[in-house]
């Protein structure tokens, strides 16, 4: 049996230099999730592929038409799905694409629209389902959506007035993690809701400005960028699936969480980590890293 590995990564976006990505130790007897993706540190975001110790670092698509960015993978690790942006009568558009890991069968999922804005794709555990945030759409600002898995049916399943935005599934794939308040002067806050939409429930209170999120594997707890207005305190955060014990973790310097989310790792590891493992740089300048499955 394979390793897994504790990553996240807080290096610079696609549009400004920053810190370094992070990684803490390997621990032993776990099932492997040791290929990642990310958005690329060069000038045009590209997709890149790397093992969970930064090695084997290589190029998956790089087209200097488009921003690629915010990938992430199937669930039998055998594509990465991705927003792909590019000027369009004078406006800059984002649809969701897939493309296999060797590069080959590039494919719009998302049509491209010259009103719309589609990012941040991630599939459900069985695959059937795809949440992204999507901006313009239907005369709204912006909200989660999800689609099936090749781009029919797609349902608003956030409202207007929530602004949601960066989902990630639940292991169960029964809720969905997000932010909220995008497009608004509140503070943006963390929430968690059904597939369908129904039974919103705000996790976070108003002291934490809330950026992207993670759920844990064994569904139990989430991990989330945040800024703490009482104490002054930024950095990555835990907090337990119902919304309670919120803890500082790992803090880190604002400029190196400008549009970066953790990925979390098993809760256990993550939580002692903090006092007792070390953390190493595995990458220089990458973004938006997702787990994908090892082959």
């Amino acid at each position: 049996m394979g390793t897994i590995r504790n990553l996240i990564l807080l290096g610079s976006n696609s549009f400004s230099a920053g810190g370094p990505g992070l990684i803490t130790p390997p621990r032993p007897r776990l099932e492997p999730y040791r290929r990642l993706n990310f958005s690329s540190k060069a000038q045009k975001p590209a997709i890149w592929l790397m093992n969970a110790d930064g090695s084997n670092q290589h190029l998956l698509l790089n087209d200097p038409r488009f921003d690629d960015e915010a990938p992430s993978f199937s669930p039998d690790g055998s594509h990465v799905i991705f927003s792909r942006c590019g000027p369009l009568d004078g406006e800059f558009p984002c649809a969701i694409y897939r493309v296999d890991l060797d590069g080959s069968g590039l494919r719009p999922i998302t049509p491209v629209r010259i009103e719309l804005q589609d990012f941040e794709p991630v599939y459900s555990p069985d695959a059937s389902t795809i949440a992204f945030d999507s901006f313009g759409r239907d005369g709204i600002i912006g909200a989660v959506y999800s689609m099936n898995s090749d781009g029919t049916g797609i349902r608003e399943v956030t409202e207007a007035e929530l602004g949601g935005y960066a989902p990630d599934w639940s292991p169960d794939g029964r809720q969905l993690v997000l932010t909220s308040k995008c497009c608004n002067p509140e503070l943006p806050s963390l929430g968690a809701i059904k597939p369908d939409g129904q039974r919103v429930r705000q996790l976070t209170n108003d002291a934490i400005e809330v950026g992207r999120s993670s759920w844990s594997p064994q569904g139990d707890a989430i991990a989330f960028r945040g800024f703490n207005l009482v104490t002054g305190e930024n950095g990555i955060y835990v907090i337990n699936a119902d919304g309670s014990d919120a803890k500082l973790v790992m803090k880190v310097r604002p400029t190196a969480l400008v549009k970066h989310g953790p990925r979390m790792a098993p809760r256990s590891h993550f939580v002692k980590n903090k006092k007792s493992g070390p953390v190493r740089q595995i990458e220089d300048g990458g973004a938006l890293p997702r787990w994908g499955s090892a082959q």
